[in-house]
């Protein structure tokens, strides 16, 4: 999807800047009045894990052992969970950029926030 597969798996900086943006146009005239939702569209798990970091908290909705461990052992603990949270490298922008037209926004807020203080959450 004009991305680069690195020998971690993961994407780097697209090479081909808005290669794939208007993929949508070229589709076959007899697709045009499909519904949406019974379309197969490339998506994104997870899409605003690309922000996460070693700083961001472990979710208060993750279980007591990843807690205890998080609180006794953050500097093994936050780095591993980090590598499991993480499944995007481009940003929103990229990732339409890119192609991607459906995207999982999980969203949750902090225990000590705001009802208005909503965050992005996976696992971090």
């Amino acid at each position: 999807m004009g991305g680069q597969v690195s020998a971690s798996n993961s994407f780097s900086r697209l090479h081909c800047r808005n290669a794939n943006e208007d993929w949508m146009s070229a589709l076959c005239p007899r697709l045009w009045d499909v519904p949406l939702h019974h379309l197969s569209i490339p998506g994104s798990h997870d899409t605003m894990t690309y922000c996460l970091n070693k700083k961001s908290p472990i979710s208060h909705e993750e279980s007591r052992l990843l807690q205890l461990l998080n609180k006794a052992l953050p500097c093994i603990t936050r780095p591993v969970v980090l590598k499991w949270s993480v499944t995007q490298a481009l940003d929103v922008t990229e990732q339409l950029d890119a192609g991607v037209r459906y995207l999982d926004l999980r969203i949750a807020h902090m225990l000590e926030g705001s009802e208005k203080n909503l965050h992005f959450v996976h696992m971090v």
